[in-house]
């Protein structure tokens, strides 16, 4: 196991919504293989699951440069903390656009969403 030892550090390292993401996906694979099924195999193969871990990594690096804890986030959004550890957690559930301007707010940011055409289109 020596070997895996560096692998084991850099993905105990990754931020609690990435390491919950990542260990959901494990479990699953373990559980059902890598065929997977709806609504899974969708999600990996259409790059769902980078997005949305992408989007927890963007909530995450928001917050904490903005120098916030989950609990001030969640007294601004007139939330929770663990409804803010959810939304960072990327467990699966898209937020809606009004949960995420509620977010932007409360760590001084704004939502953008742009549609970038795909290259060779």
């Amino acid at each position: 196991m020596k070997q895996y030892g560096r692998l084991l550090a850099t993905i105990e390292s990754w931020p609690p919504g990435i390491l919950a993401a990542y260990a959901r996906a494990v479990e699953l694979l373990v559980e059902f293989g890598p065929d997977l099924g709806m609504p899974y195999s969708r999600a990996m193969k259409d790059g769902l699951l980078e997005e949305e871990q992408a989007l927890a990594r963007e909530l995450l690096t928001a917050r904490k440069r903005a120098g916030l804890t989950q609990e001030q986030v969640a007294a601004a959004m007139g939330t929770t903390k663990s409804a803010v550890s959810r939304l960072e957690a990327n467990n699966g559930h898209a937020p809606s656009l009004r949960t995420l301007r509620s977010y932007a707010r409360a760590v001084g940011c704004a939502v953008e969403i742009r549609f970038v055409a795909k290259s060779g289109r």
